[in-house]
């Protein structure tokens, strides 16, 4: 099975440990996964077909996903890799410290349009945690990290210290709208431009560094 490099690191972190044939085999479920949930929906979704799509056994799927639970956590960490090396990707293309938020704020929302198959796993996972209190309890803590991200770039690009927790959170809680409709609602491609477009211009507007935002 032929990989680039960013695949195959991030095959590394996914899994901790030296890849072999069974972490191959998982990665392959897992993206097959994401594919079947994307077209069908989670709730569709039946390890047998799965199994079939990846040309192996039934009892393979549940040897490493006991439920369609578990999978869904598995889910939730490659699609949260991928969205971390698209914005690490972004970030680094840009090395003043104010164009850092912009660039942070315009990959997170154009990640999902660009990647609509990856973000599955975390749009599944926000719907989940709606009624199960383990992954409420872990959206909690993936939450917190993602504020303390947005609270260092607010104060490398200089913004005031004093109410930097506020604006993060509601810096966070508008990405985080603006990634659900981008994945639940029909929208044109200018249409889903002009809502990115507003979403950014409002995170810089609350962070005191509002300008205008090119694409």
């Amino acid at each position: 099975m032929s990989m680039n490099k960013s695949q195959y690191e991030l095959k590394k972190t996914l899994f901790n440990k030296r890849l072999g044939i069974s972490e191959h085999r998982q990665f392959q479920i897992m993206e097959t996964a994401l594919e079947l949930i994307q077209r069908d929906g989670f709730e569709h979704l039946q390890f047998g077909l799965l199994a079939k799509k990846c040309r192996v056994s039934r009892g393979l799927v549940h040897h490493y996903f006991k439920d369609k639970f578990e999978l869904a956590n598995k889910l939730l960490d490659l699609s949260t890799l991928y969205l971390q090396s698209y914005l690490q990707n972004s970030l680094a293309q840009v090395k003043h410290p104010k164009q850092q938020l912009e660039i942070y704020c315009k990959a997170t929302v154009d990640w999902p349009v660009s990647f609509p198959k990856h973000a599955t796993g975390l749009f599944l996972f926000l719907h989940l945690c709606s009624h199960n209190k383990k992954m409420r309890q872990r959206n909690d803590e993936l939450s917190a990290l993602g504020r303390q991200k947005i609270q260092l770039l607010l104060l490398e690009a200089g913004a005031e210290s004093s109410g930097i927790q506020r604006h993060a959170q509601m810096i966070q809680t508008l990405l985080s709208g603006c990634y659900l409709i981008l994945l639940s609602e029909n929208r044109s491609e200018k249409e889903s431009q002009k809502v990115r477009i507003d979403c950014v211009k409002a995170c810089l507007e609350i962070a005191g560094l509002s300008r205008a935002v090119s694409r």
